[in-house]
């Protein structure tokens, strides 16, 4: 593969980049070990699987557009290989945002009413995200099917748009996890601090 080749590759992935912004979409914590037996409440429980959910989202959106490699001795061409690389990062934002709906959506109904309260922002916000990813995943698509200059560029541009309107929704979520783990009610505010995970939304 030419050295243009591998140019082309930079400047559409710096398209992807530039539509994203830079920094992170979001307060990515390190802590992500278990809730201790002591404390596994099931709010609890469910403020851990939250935030490491968010974690994990907050991290594949992170790497969208970075580390793409080319191999000039594959069998595949440069731009191939970095299509294959966009569309597998652009699936596992989609993964992790379906994972974390589902975390959202496992808050403990009928043993903590407060967490269900808490949790109704959040499901509104989840909400945004699931819309959001339906681009992102139509976007990767695209640019998996582009077969010239002028559609791969189409695809690149789609998906940075896509990518961007996903990180918008994250940073939503985040903020609402972030209000909704410092609640006034004294339980969700209590199951948010106990869970490891979550020392990067309660902070202060």
């Amino acid at each position: 593969m030419s050295v243009r080749a591998l140019v082309v590759v930079s400047v559409l992935a710096a398209v992807v980049l530039t539509a994203c912004g830079s920094g992170s979409a979001g307060p990515s914590s390190s802590a992500s070990s278990s809730v201790s037996a002591s404390s596994t409440s099931p709010a609890v429980t469910w403020a851990q699987e939250v935030c490491q959910s968010a974690d994990a989202l907050t991290n594949s959106v992170a790497q969208l557009g970075t580390s793409i490699s080319v191999n000039l001795k594959a069998g595949s061409s440069a731009l191939d290989q970095a299509k294959a690389q966009l569309a597998s990062q652009a699936q596992t934002i989609k993964s992790d945002v379906e994972a974390l709906a589902a975390s959202v959506s496992d808050v403990p109904l009928a043993t903590d009413p407060d967490a269900t309260a808490a949790a109704q922002q959040l499901e509104r916000d989840k909400q945004a995200l699931q819309t959001s990813i339906q681009a992102l995943a139509a976007a990767g698509s695209q640019l998996g099917s582009a077969t010239n200059a002028v559609s791969l560029a189409s695809g690149f541009a789609a998906l940075g748009t896509a990518f961007a309107a996903t990180k918008t929704a994250l940073q939503t979520f985040t903020a609402s996890l972030k209000t909704t783990a410092s609640s006034s009610a004294t339980s969700v505010q209590a199951a948010f601090s106990a869970a490891p995970a979550c020392s990067g939304y309660t902070a202060r």
